[in-house]
């Protein structure tokens, strides 16, 4: 009796074993499916910061990133040891790897947000910049020409930081240019209360208005002749204005006479006009190229730049010239006067 209970306890020890270790078995493989879905999920959040990193450009996030990357494989390398100890060092890991994946995504999106208050600052520089030039246009004002031409200098800069991913030099640049366009705006807007000061700009406008007037005869262009029409009224507005004592409008409607007037001139002179200008400008272009052979090599290089894009301007103004587009022709000439007068002072500096 008693050798039978022995051995009676004996199996029931044995069988309780077997189903502590079926039961054992059971619980890693679950755990080992547990870690390696945690494996996958920090795959998968690694996989979207690095899209976020590649296109913040920025250092701090791309160290965070190859910093998780390392831990993330780390942890796939102790989950293919398939021991539960190296599941737990795997699940221990890969979750470091995704708290840096998380910093990483973070950083990237702080870039995105820094990148977006750079550029909507750049384009509200460009938009005072711009009220800043008629301001100038009208002033005739020798300081006011040099505030407003570094001002344009350094907004090109700020740009050319911007393209470039550098967004603190850009915004430290763009703040320059707020700060230059509003000191031309406050200095003409002081300008505006001095007695005279509309009388003065009235002569020379209606001036501008009689020669106008006396070429549109000549001329042809029904175009033209229409916007003469306008210009005619925008001074009329002007004198209306001035005569209620609204200085500010009445200069803005003498601004927009000016505008109409040089408009009117440029249909009228047409495509042998442009033709004209694209020449003078295309030589002035090939006399300064040599010049910049002979500037220092930290300035050549800066010139350089200048001067390719004032080809570039030129051969474009050409190809509009060719197909008998007048407008884009005209703003490409526009826009290569004004890097050519850049390209300019930079070499009379020397």
């Amino acid at each position: 009796m008693r050798k039978s209970a022995h051995i009676i306890t004996i199996m029931l020890l044995v069988l309780m074993a077997g189903s502590n270790l079926q039961a054992q078995g059971v619980n890693a493989q679950n755990y080992r499916n547990f870690v390696r879905m945690e494996l996958e999920r920090t795959d998968q959040m690694l996989q979207r910061a690095g899209e976020a990193v590649r296109g913040s450009n920025n250092p701090v996030a791309s160290a965070s990133f190859m910093k998780a990357q390392e831990i993330q494989t780390m942890a796939w390398n102790r989950f293919r040891e398939e021991t539960l100890e190296n599941y737990q060092a795997a699940l221990k890991l890969t979750r470091m790897a995704r708290q840096q994946a998380g910093l990483a995504l973070s950083n990237s999106r702080q870039t995105e947000q820094y990148e977006g208050a750079v550029l909507q600052k750049l384009e509200r520089a460009g938009d005072l910049l711009e009220r800043a030039r008629e301001a100038v246009e009208v002033g005739a004002d020798a300081n006011l020409q040099a505030i407003y031409d570094l001002a344009g200098e350094n907004l090109t800069k700020a740009w050319e930081f911007y393209r470039k991913g550098d967004y603190k030099p850009a915004l430290k640049l763009a703040n320059q240019v707020n700060k230059a366009a509003e000191k031309i705006l406050n200095i003409f807007n002081d300008q505006l209360r001095k007695e005279g000061f509309y009388e003065r700009h009235r002569e020379n406008v209606a001036a501008m208005l009689q020669k106008a007037r006396e070429e549109m005869s000549q001329c042809g262009s029904e175009a033209a002749l229409k916007i003469m029409n306008q210009a005619e009224n925008a001074f009329k507005n002007a004198e209306q204005l001035s005569g209620e004592k609204h200085f500010r409008a009445a200069i803005k409607q003498l601004q927009l006479t000016r505008e109409m007037l040089m408009k009117a001139q440029r249909e009228c002179q047409g495509l042998d006009f442009l033709t004209n200008r694209y020449e003078r400008l295309k030589s002035e272009a090939d006399r300064i190229a040599e010049q910049v052979t002979q500037l220092p090599t930290d300035q050549a290089e800066a010139a350089g730049k200048l001067l390719d894009q004032l080809y570039q301007q030129l051969d474009l103004s050409y190809q509009y010239i060719q197909q008998e587009q007048v407008e884009p022709a005209q703003a490409s000439l526009k826009a290569a006067q004004l890097i050519l007068s850049q390209l300019k002072r930079l070499v009379n500096r020397n």
